[in-house]
């Protein structure tokens, strides 16, 4: 299972595997003509251990910009690495709270 946290006060929490790392961000107040909202966040910590994927991700001082589109029900969301659907994934869950 992953989870995505993301806080009021610009912090984010991610746990997925034996992943664990905690970052701050800082995300677009309005979304592009396209309908992607600008995120981007820098990696604080970083546990260093593989995700549930297997895979390694960024070290604390790395930025990663990514572009996220809510459901027009905004109760879900899709990621993605650029403006566009053709590298995204998701939908991911969103929960209140």
């Amino acid at each position: 299972m992953e989870t995505w946290q993301y806080r009021a006060n610009g912090s984010r929490q991610l746990s997925s595997g034996d992943e664990l790392t905690q970052a701050g961000y800082e995300i677009s107040a309005k979304p592009s003509l396209l309908g992607f909202y600008r995120l981007v966040e820098t990696v604080t910590q970083s546990s260093g251990k593989p995700d549930c994927a297997g895979d390694l991700h960024e070290a604390p001082g790395d930025s990663v910009t990514r572009y996220i589109q809510f459901s027009p029900r905004q109760d879900q969301l899709i990621v993605c690495r650029e403006e566009s659907l053709k590298a995204c994934f998701g939908p991911l869950k969103r929960v209140p709270g």
